[in-house]
Parts: structure tokens; sequence; C-alpha cells
């Protein structure tokens, strides 16, 4: 799963530094989410593991495991940073939307889906985008959580 994540991570900070650049300014793109991190460091992205299940299992020396690993690619802002007492929107909310359309579209393109040719990724599956309202310390918080499936084979290890 490392090196998914890992993949990950590079697609998300390419994302970051073209096509969000001008709507949503990511200060980072870590592994894992970081729980509470300073104010000036949204708004940034995290990739991590959720699931890591078996989905087919062959047998023998030429034998491989195909396991479903559940991702989560997550947009994380401060709504302080976005509030604007004279419109009746939450303009961060709008930047979510856009910036979790364009992960979803970018990660759906025909090559992405073998992550470019990552060993052993059979197929990678976009399930659904959820945004989440969450306090982390001082800061009132929103995040846009897209969720993968991949699935990747691995060889038996004897």
């Amino acid at each position: 799963m490392e090196e998914v994540i890992d993949k990950l991570v590079e697609e998300v900070t390419a994302l970051a530094q073209d096509e969000l650049a001008d709507f949503l300014p990511l200060t980072d793109v870590k592994w894992d989410d970081p729980g509470l991190v300073l104010i000036d460091e949204y708004p940034y992205a995290f990739v991590a593991p959720v699931v890591d299940e078996p989905k087919l299992e062959t047998v023998g020396r030429a034998g491989y495991d195909v396991r479903s690993l559940v991702i989560s690619i997550v947009f994380v802002i401060n709504q302080s940073d976005y509030f604007d007492p004279l419109v009746s929107e939450v303009s961060g909310s709008r930047e979510l939307v856009r910036a979790s359309g364009l992960l979803r579209a970018h990660l759906r393109r025909l090559g992405k889906r073998q992550l470019d040719g990552l060993s052993g990724v059979r197929n990678l599956t976009v399930q659904s985008t959820n945004f989440v309202p969450d306090v982390r310390g001082d800061a009132f918080v929103r995040s846009a959580v897209t969720t993968l499936v991949v699935e990747r084979q691995y060889q038996h290890q004897d």
C-alpha cells in the first residue's frame, strides 16, 4: 500500500502545482492525516490508507493475491480564511467542490487508472466524495474526502 500512497501523493502534488494553484493554493500534500496543523498550513491535502483487504487469492508457486486498497485523498481548508459577511455562501466550500471535481477527473483518465504503470496496479476507481465539517484545535475546518479503491496484484512470497 505504501507505494500506491506515495504515487497518489505525487499525483496530488502535481495537480496542486498546476490546475489547483489558481484557486486552492495548497501548502503541502501529506502522507496521512496530521491531525492538528498550524493555522498558516491551511489549505493542505493528505492521502491516507483506510482499508487493505483481499479480493482474490490463487495458490501454488506462481500464485498471486489481488487486494483492494481503500484510500482517501482529503483537501482541508480553514473556513475562516474564506469568511465574507457580505455574501450568503462559504466560498471555501465552492473551492473544495471544484478541487475534488478536478481530482476525480484527473484520476479517471485512462493512464491514471493504473497509476501510470505502477507495478501490479490493475484498476483505480473513484468511489465518492464527502464534504465534512470539523473542528481542529482553534480552527473550524471543512474537508473534501475523496475515496478511491485501488486493485493491486501481489506475487506470493515464499
